[in-house]
């Protein structure tokens, strides 16, 4: 940061603090040139091209945009945006970039950098957020259908319960104010058979009342928190 004139040591640390160490997190906010501390504040969601300005692939640079919405992200799930032939190309290139992390059940966003892009896309391209999140909702009701479970045995089961909280929160994003009743019939039918799995539930639907920015669904998934 001294090659951008930044020196304080007050104002690297917080600028470390608010980028999560993410390397192009920490050059977009060291651009702005804070002179006090309190001036290095989180970028706007117009600061998302700033951050994506160094990818010169239309293709790649909206494929990273994309590619925030699924909460889950493989090969698979990167086939389901763009054609398959494109996938593995694509997902191994977005799997090697500095935003995107390795956990147990597949890749991730960054938390730094997964608010400013759902944000950007969601007022962006309204239908095109909407389109996409009905996409993998269809894609995971699918896979939750094909496990074949009885559904005393789904309420159980790890798998089928992944599937079916992807489904929520795919759906809430899609249409919140149509999908917000059943959603809240799922909780009940979920609340007469499991009490770890509803508590998923609310967190689902809370985090997807935040990615929507609904403040009803946020208000529900509190609710139904215990």
């Amino acid at each position: 940061m001294t090659r951008k004139g930044i020196t304080d040591n007050r104002i690297i640390e917080v600028i470390l603090h608010l980028s999560g160490n993410l390397p192009l997190l920490v050059g977009m906010l060291a651009d702005a040139h804070p002179s006090d501390p309190n001036q290095a504040i989180k970028p706007s969601s117009t600061a998302v091209e700033r951050f994506l300005k160094w990818i010169d692939d239309p293709k790649r640079r909206q494929v990273a945009l994309d590619a925030a919405i699924p909460r889950c992200l493989n090969r698979d799930v990167m086939a389901k945006l763009r054609e398959e032939k494109e996938a593995d190309e694509l997902f191994t290139w977005l799997k090697e970039t500095s935003f995107v992390n390795e956990r147990s059940d597949g890749w991730a966003y960054h938390d730094i950098v997964i608010t400013q892009m759902l944000r950007h896309k969601r007022l962006s391209s309204p239908q095109g957020w909407a389109d996409i999140h009905s996409k993998f909702a269809d894609y995971y009701d699918i896979l939750g259908n094909e496990l074949e479970l009885e559904q005393v045995k789904a309420w159980q089961d790890k798998t089928w319960q992944s599937h079916e909280l992807n489904v929520l929160y795919h759906r809430l994003c899609q249409s919140p104010q149509k999908y917000l009743p059943i959603a809240l019939n799922e909780f009940l039918a979920a609340l007469k058979n499991q009490r770890k799995f509803p508590q998923q539930y609310a967190e689902t639907m809370l985090q997807a009342g935040k990615d929507v920015d609904c403040a009803e669904v946020q208000r529900w998934g509190k609710h139904t928190r215990f």
